[in-house]
């Protein structure tokens, strides 16, 4: 990488109008065998490896091509799509290609469509049922936030979160799924259903938000739901930072009285620290180790471990994305607490998820 600031340095006046300096030092480049590519140099963050990759792409070969103007023929653009689309993080080398462009496009109609969604209550609450394992009989609902586009129908969330995540409008998303999950379920009882717990997620910008128990508590307020019925689910990644303000807003959310649960346990860091540390009401088993049982090995022995743990440590354990018999069987012959998943229904919209309440239940569910 030294061989390619010297160079720029000695042609400094030939090489000042290819060379875009963007924030941390990031610079662009024609590739040399092929004009349609480009290649990013990140020369703060660039390791090892990259400094040889970039050494033999750059410094091995004669850059010929000087542009007038970067800025006229739109490669600051180009630069901030690969940006944009790249997922690999820093510390990483990637090529521009016209498929980042339309990449690019999309997510920027996407995220245009978004905002017009939340502006014009677009977005709605489905709710998965919580089995007990051994009884099949119904003891809570995650609830889960789709998107109803009145011309592509229904929008899945791993589509639009990250768009969410990126622009910040996740947090005011979020507020509103909880919000009106607490005020649907709490309409339930009011008919007659007893929905148990409702279980709902929180984002990383909501848990980082230094408010975040008094916004539940006034939520909690409004809707009359009494602080036991709720549980509010995060990531290990968030636990994982223990800054002040998590262990501050862990601290206020247990003195409040919601439950709290781990999703998607296994899937992190699985560091144990946080477990001993803060109360923790139940993890909730990721489905990729719940897919393979009971066939593969190596899922049987994470998914045993993982409740056997649970239970030594008084912890619920819930099993995510059960889809057949025999994956209930198994979670049933290791004491697994609670399930959810399309073997049992699919997420379902509020009025469908409380006659499937009234009527108790899915009939003829084997097991």
């Amino acid at each position: 990488m030294s061989h390619v600031l010297q160079e720029l340095t000695e042609s400094e006046d030939r090489y000042h109008s290819l060379v875009e300096h963007i924030n941390d030092g990031v610079m662009l480049y024609q590739s040399i065998d092929d004009g349609g590519d480009f290649v990013i140099l990140d020369i703060n963050t660039a390791g090892e490896r990259i400094t040889r990759f970039y050494k033999q792409q750059v410094v091995g070969k004669r850059v010929t091509e000087v542009f007038p103007g970067i800025r006229k023929l739109g490669l600051l653009e180009k630069l901030k799509q690969v940006y944009r689309t790249g997922s690999e993080g820093r510390n990483t080398y990637r090529f521009y290609t016209e498929a980042m462009t339309q990449a690019a496009n999309e997510r920027l109609i996407l995220e245009s469509r978004l905002r017009r969604a939340i502006e014009l209550d677009e977005l709605s609450v489905y709710y998965q049922p919580l089995l007990n394992v051994m009884t099949q009989e119904i003891v809570g609902f995650e609830a889960l936030v789709r998107w109803l586009d009145p011309d592509e129908g229904l929008i899945l969330p791993d589509r639009f979160t990250p768009v969410a995540e990126e622009t910040g409008s996740i947090s005011a998303i979020g507020e509103w799924v909880l919000e009106t999950a607490c005020r649907e379920v709490m309409d339930w009882r009011g008919k007659g259903g007893e929905p148990g717990i409702l279980s709902v997620n929180l984002s990383g910008r909501q848990f980082h938000n230094q408010r975040l128990a008094m916004h539940v508590s006034d939520i909690l307020d409004r809707s009359g739901m009494q602080a036991s019925w709720l549980e509010l689910e995060i990531t290990e990644s968030v636990l994982m930072e223990l800054s002040e303000k998590t262990v501050r807003n862990l601290q206020e959310l247990e003195k409040l009285g919601v439950r709290l649960s781990i999703d998607d346990f296994g899937t992190g860091y699985s560091s144990l620290a946080y477990l001993k540390r803060f109360k923790i009401d139940k993890l909730k088993i990721d489905q990729a180790f719940v897919r393979g049982v009971p066939g593969d090995a190596s899922d049987v022995e994470i998914t045993s471990t993982i409740i056997a743990m649970a239970k030594n440590l008084r912890i619920q354990v819930l099993a995510e994305g059960v889809e057949n018999q025999q994956q209930l069987a198994f979670l049933q012959g290791q004491a697994c607490d609670q399930y959810q998943g399309y073997y049992y229904s699919k997420p379902l919209p509020a009025g469908e998820a409380l006659q499937l309440l009234l009527k108790g239940g899915v009939e003829d569910i084997p097991g």
